[in-house]
């Protein structure tokens, strides 16, 4: 903001050279004490918003207190306690203006703000997602080669990791989830392992419920029927 605003030492010798009549638009040089509005926000934030403007504030309000606390009063104090109103006039107009409708510049470094915040968080949701996709193609290719211990580990640890992160890290983690498991499944189901691979195709069975993917939903419901085939449980097949 310093670009901005006026300190107040150049606002002082900037207005002392006018004359009393011509100095300001809005008349304040019958301002009192009482008369002087004080922070419109709360101290803590006009200290973050406004930071020396916020001290200058201070400085003046205690100024136009010290000069009025005078017993002997003089023309020079008379005319410090006019341009001290006028300064707090100056400060709490910019942070009346502030607080009802943020200047252009102050909208613009908070969108940066946000902008860079943004750019950062969809960075890492995009490194995470490419990493993802390279393990499933990795685990698919593992897969079509009938190496399914290598792809079993490296599914579970898939799953693993993925099992950690929340919404904001991977919007769609519940759907890739699933996807693991049902990869998992298969391969599991490859090496025999029947209790394993029906764990794996049930946990893909309700992520899919969840997020409402019905072709998941599907293909769940063909694996959970075809490991029970492969047990020898026939009924349990038909029943799924």
């Amino acid at each position: 903001m310093k670009h901005h605003c006026l300190t107040i030492a150049d606002f002082l010798q900037k207005d002392t050279k006018r004359t009393p009549r011509t100095q300001f638009k809005t008349p304040v040089s019958g301002c009192q004490q009482d008369d002087v509005p004080l922070h419109i926000l709360p101290k803590a934030k006009s200290r973050i918003i406004f930071g020396h403007l916020h001290d200058e504030h201070e400085y003046l309000i205690n100024l136009i207190r010290q000069e009025n606390a005078k017993r002997w009063r003089t023309n020079y104090s008379e005319e410090l306690s006019r341009i001290a109103n006028a300064g707090l006039y100056y400060l709490d107009t910019r942070s009346k203006f502030w607080h009802q409708e943020k200047p252009v510049f102050a909208r613009a470094r908070a969108k940066q703000r946000v902008d860079s915040s943004e750019a950062q968080r969809n960075k890492q949701q995009g490194l995470r997602i490419c990493k993802v996709l390279k393990k499933l193609h990795e685990i698919d290719r593992y897969q079509h080669t009938e190496e399914h211990e290598i792809a079993v580990k490296l599914a579970e640890d898939l799953r693993q990791e993925v099992g950690q992160w929340s919404e904001d890290d991977l919007p769609n983690r519940l759907e890739v989830l699933a996807n693991v498991n049902s990869m998992l499944g298969l391969s599991q189901l490859e090496l025999s392992r029947y209790e394993a691979a029906l764990e794996a195709h049930t946990n893909a069975y309700e992520l899919a419920r969840q997020c409402n993917l019905s072709e998941i939903v599907s293909h769940a419901v063909d694996n959970i029927g075809r490991v029970h085939a492969k047990k020898g449980d026939y009924q349990s097949a038909i029943d799924v």
